[in-house]
């Protein structure tokens, strides 16, 4: 490989809590490939992680975020599928001393995120009541009607902001148990009311 060839000898490679050989998405089946690839070749130390929900500005926290500040009730599908969250901060930390060899070892697979984790209903309410004094109503959307909306907008190769791989991918999310890779790792353990309200904070 190229960075063999460079004289890389440590790669650390972000991955995702949907990693897995049965995953239900796409992109889940993808970043699991990509490990198993990565921690076969010989020669090149490789850390992975899988991180929880990354709560920092951009990415899908930020378009949760966005959705809530605009819109006076919050609509969400899949409302009881596990959340993880770890603060972009606490990752980069936990990233860092990976690369020069402080902290992870060759072929290990860490699993940086809340411990107790929360629901996404829960996660949103908490986001709401950053956002504003008074919080947001968060109600649950029917998922079978949205599956459906999404299957025949792929069909008809109409782009939606849900489609089939988001909604399996969410009621598919495992259970992480975190705590020993949060130690090994030195990340700090955060509640995930702390992690959304620093995450927040962070952007005034």
């Amino acid at each position: 490989p190229a960075a063999q060839g460079a004289g890389v000898r440590r790669l650390v490679f972000l991955s995702s809590q949907s990693a897995r050989p049965d995953a239900a998405s796409p992109y889940g089946a993808s970043k699991h490939e990509a490990e198993r690839e990565l921690l076969a070749l010989d020669g090149l130390d490789v850390v992975v992680l899988r991180p929880g929900l990354v709560c920092g500005p951009g990415g899908l926290f930020g378009r949760m975020v966005d959705l809530v500040e605009r819109l006076p009730v919050v609509p969400v599908v899949a409302g009881g599928a596990l959340v993880q969250p770890i603060l972009v901060d606490d990752l980069v930390g936990a990233i860092l001393p990976c690369l020069d060899g402080t902290r992870g070892r060759a072929g290990g697979i860490y699993s940086p995120g809340a411990e107790d984790g929360t629901t996404l209903r829960a996660m949103l309410g908490l986001i709401a009541r950053e956002v504003s004094a008074r919080g947001k109503p968060v109600f649950s959307v029917p998922a079978a009607p949205l599956a459906l909306a999404g299957r025949t907008g792929e069909a008809l190769r109409i782009p939606l902001p849900v489609n089939s791989a988001n909604l399996a991918g969410a009621r598919a999310v495992q259970r992480m148990d975190t705590a020993r890779d949060l130690e090994r790792l030195g990340v700090p353990r955060r509640a995930p009311a702390e992690i959304v309200h620093l995450a927040l904070a962070a952007r005034s």
